[in-house]
């Protein structure tokens, strides 16, 4: 018998869109995020991670798709994690995010589990999975928009406008005069 796992994938987005997901404990991240992908109709060749999460659904340990060498990986790369250690782990909730630069974000949390018999069962074969067992919503011909926490400012400079204000800390305007006395290097 073979442990399989469904998970309910949650696109953040104001419309209601999710996808359940079915995978055998033995198959790894990587095969839920091209299951994901596959099943949400976004292009692959983007980089991608999932992260530990919550009740609250806070951003926890990463597993990148990659290992770039710019963090320590603390459970791997996709193609190390199985489902049934993800879920060992991590528990019932976790985060996918899919293209930093467009920031495809979607919540995953485990709804159930199944034994199925995979060796003798003609229905059931691993290479039947992963599997989507049901779809709800459209799926978005874009990306949706991200605030991350942060009131949207549409007066020009977004992100960095205060880095150009001409205040100091103290809310005092600079004079040219104090700037001009800086040692050159």
């Amino acid at each position: 018998m073979e442990k399989t796992y469904v998970f309910r994938i949650i696109l953040d987005t104001k419309e209601d869109v999710f996808r359940d997901i079915e995978l055998v404990g033995t198959q790894t991240l990587i095969d839920l995020h091209q299951a994901v992908l596959t099943s949400f109709g976004i292009a692959p060749g983007e980089m991608a991670s999932f992260y530990a999460s919550d009740d609250e659904w806070n951003q926890g340990d990463e597993v990148p798709m990659e290992d770039m060498g710019l963090a320590t990986l603390t459970m791997g790369t996709m193609n190390m994690v199985t489902i049934q250690e993800w879920v060992e782990i991590v528990g019932k909730r976790s985060l996918y995010v899919y293209d930093f630069l467009l920031f495809w974000t979607f919540f995953v949390e485990l709804i159930s589990t199944n034994e199925v018999d995979l060796s003798t069962n003609v229905t059931n074969v691993i290479s039947d999975y992963p599997r989507v067992l049901y779809v709800y919503g459209r799926n978005p011909k874009h990306a949706p928009s991200k605030n991350f926490g942060e009131e949207q400012d549409t007066k020009g400079a977004g992100l960095f406008e205060s880095a150009f204000d001409e205040e100091d800390e103290d809310g005092q305007d600079f004079d040219d005069d104090e700037i001009n006395d800086y040692q050159q290097w």
